[in-house]
């Protein structure tokens, strides 16, 4: 959207535009967002007994978790094996998103014939966002179905959804670096759009994988995922500036290319053999009662992998 505004007004409207869009969407999310269905005044009852009777959140340990010191939980987590999995996942999935959204469209400029249209590049750039999206939704309801009519459990679903989500955009970026001709370039960008849209699966994949984990910290849970994926944020324009040294050159973008398609691989790989379907201990772990220094004296604080809640000793 940003280069339709620069190409008819100017870079003071993009400010103007985006802030007021934010601004709009801040309000909505003051009026209508409810930490749980039981505060939400626009829910239906129907709507309202279902998730309440099938979820696997409780309700009553959410009192006692506003009182919980910080630092316990989130080492407990960070300790965890299956923890790092999905943190993992974020990072590569990060590492991924920024090379096609920050640097993609430097690349469409300077490599692409048709890159010097702005109003192009920014609807180019902004077409693999707009297919992730909708195949992420399509995978989400797909995976929804299979799994109420179990025909699949639900670890397995998350596999085959974190497979797709990082392998075939892993191809897709691979497919791109060969196609910049100008004969070619239009294909480039199909491939580009529709392969990098897979990646929206992920969503039902590592991410659906964190509430399995921890149904009632699940957002403390993906606070500590995303702030470790969003690290390859700093990362991207770095190796970036060292792998492309001259931003016309398509062998350096395919290099960047190269590395973003291995960390999804690799993700693809790790997830397959390695994500964990169990609650973990810290999910209901009672941390009222101990303060962060007490916690830091005892062997909870060890690097001990832990398989249920159990005491921890001085």
């Amino acid at each position: 959207m940003c280069g339709v505004i620069l190409a008819y007004l100017s870079w003071t409207w993009v400010f103007y535009i985006t802030s007021l869009i934010t601004f709009i969407w801040n309000v909505l999310w003051f009026l209508f967002v409810f930490d749980s269905p039981e505060d939400d005044k626009y829910i239906s009852e129907e709507e309202k007994q279902y998730i309440i009777s099938t979820r696997t959140f409780n309700a009553k340990q959410l009192e006692a978790d506003m009182a919980t010191p910080i630092f316990p939980v989130l080492w407990d987590m960070i300790k965890t094996p299956a923890v790092w999995v999905d943190m993992m996942g974020d990072f590569c999935n990060g590492f991924g998103l920024y090379v096609l959204i920050t640097e993609g469209p430097d690349f469409i400029k300077n490599v692409l014939p048709i890159g010097d249209d702005i109003v192009l590049n920014g609807v180019i750039a902004c077409a693999p966002s707009l297919s992730r999206v909708i195949i992420g939704q399509i995978a989400g309801g797909i995976s929804d179905v299979l799994i109420a009519k179990e025909k699949i459990s639900k670890i397995w679903m998350q596999k085959i959804n974190a497979t797709l989500g990082f392998v075939i955009p892993a191809a897709g970026m691979v497919a791109m670096s060969y196609l910049t001709l100008e004969k070619t370039q239009y294909v480039c960008i199909a491939v580009l759009t529709i392969t990098y849209g897979f990646n929206g699966a992920v969503l039902s994949g590592h991410i659906q994988n964190i509430m399995s984990l921890a149904p009632n910290r699940s957002g403390t849970l993906y606070g500590i995922t995303n702030g470790f994926g969003n690290i390859s944020g700093f990362l991207v324009p770095l190796v970036k500036a060292w792998i492309v040294t001259d931003v016309d050159s398509i062998v350096d973008w395919r290099n960047l290319f190269f590395i973003a398609a291995g960390l999804y691989i690799f993700m693809a790989l790790l997830f397959i053999l390695c994500a964990n379907k169990d609650v973990q201990y810290f999910n209901s772990k009672d941390y009222a009662s101990q303060t962060t220094s007490e916690y830091v004296r005892t062997s909870c604080f060890k690097f001990t992998r832990h398989t249920a809640e159990k005491d921890c000793k001085v």
